[in-house]
Formats: structure tokens, sequence, C-alpha cells
């Protein structure tokens, strides 16, 4: 069984935006950005869980996979909880917020493995995407709610999307060692 990170099929399915470089740039200080993450998470409060480590068994393209990743915060409420997904950037955050999609569906996986681990489902899941402007140490939050369903159709896609990736994958590397096999060493004598 595969284990998977929920950032590597993020980048893979929903890879967009542009050739700013900006964004990343801002990771060359992971130093910076880690000191940033830790701020916000020491000023959320009692009711916030820091990287939550979360785990899932999934199926994509009839492919066994364990699905893993780290939830930055995850806020818990009285009726439900938010997952809490922050990034720090170098870019104006109207800019960045552009690029939000790839983020926001980071998160929506995190809520739904979140989801696999409670004994009740709560009435509200919420998502919270926190962005800090490093230079300006301006802070914006954008906010969503989600259904149990609507998660669940969700991932359910994105794992069929990359199911085709991983099916591609694994013909490629058939194929390859086919290949390999089949050619015949082009020297009588080597060194």
């Amino acid at each position: 069984m595969q284990k998977i990170s929920v950032r590597k099929i993020i980048e893979t399915v929903k890879r967009s935006g542009d050739i700013d470089s900006r964004f990343n740039a801002a990771f060359d200080s992971m130093h910076e950005g880690a000191a940033a993450h830790r701020k916000i998470q020491a000023e959320a409060g009692a009711n916030y869980a820091a990287e939550v480590s979360l785990k899932m068994q999934a199926t994509a393209s009839g492919v066994a996979i364990i699905l893993q990743g780290r939830a930055d915060g995850i806020i818990t409420t009285p009726d439900g909880f938010i997952i809490d997904e922050i990034k720090s950037t170098t870019l104006p955050l109207d800019v960045i917020f552009r690029q939000h999609e790839s983020h926001l569906a980071q998160a929506k996986c995190y809520a739904f493995m979140h989801l696999q681990n409670l004994e009740k489902t709560p009435q509200n899941i919420g998502i919270q995407l926190t962005y800090y402007q490093l230079e300006t140490k301006e802070i914006q939050r954008h906010n969503f709610d989600f259904t149990v369903g609507e998660l669940a159709l969700f991932v359910e896609n994105l794992l069929d999307e990359y199911g085709e990736w991983l099916v591609f994958e694994r013909d490629w590397h058939i194929l390859r060692d086919k290949s390999i096999n089949d050619t015949a060493f082009p020297f009588e004598t080597y060194r």
C-alpha cells in the first residue's frame, strides 16, 4: 500500500496559478515562514490544536493508498470544527488569494480525514484559509462551510483524478522495464 501525502495529490491534480515565483520565494526562508505559522498558532487560543497529523486508507483507481497529511490547525467549536490552513507569503494578500483553490483543496482533504476520526458527525464543518504577509505582518482570513457530503464527493473525485495518474505511472514503468529487458547491450566486451 502506497503512502501519499495530501500535498502531493493536490500539487499533481489541482496545480494552478501563474509563473510569479514570489509565493515560492517565501519558502526560501523557511525559518521566517515557520515562525509565522507558530505565531498564528500560538495566538489562536485553547480550542486550537496545531500541527495535527491525519491519515486514512483509500482507493484511487483500484490502487490502495494511505492518504496522509498534517493540518496546520483544527479549531474545536461547540457544534463542530474548523480546519485552519495557513500560508505565509511575500505577495500582496489579494494576489495570493487568487491561488486559493489549491489551498482550499488541501484543507478540504484534511477536513474529510478528520471526520473519519470522529465518533459523531458534527453539525458544522468549516475551513479557514489564513494568509500571513511576511513583510507587513498583515493577516487575512477567509472562511468556508461544507457538508459531509460535499467533502466526501470532493475527496472521491480528487482520488479518481489522482488514480488516473497512478495508473499512467504504473503502465509507464511496466513499458519502461520491458523495454530495458528487451534491449541487448550494444558491446561485446566492456570495461
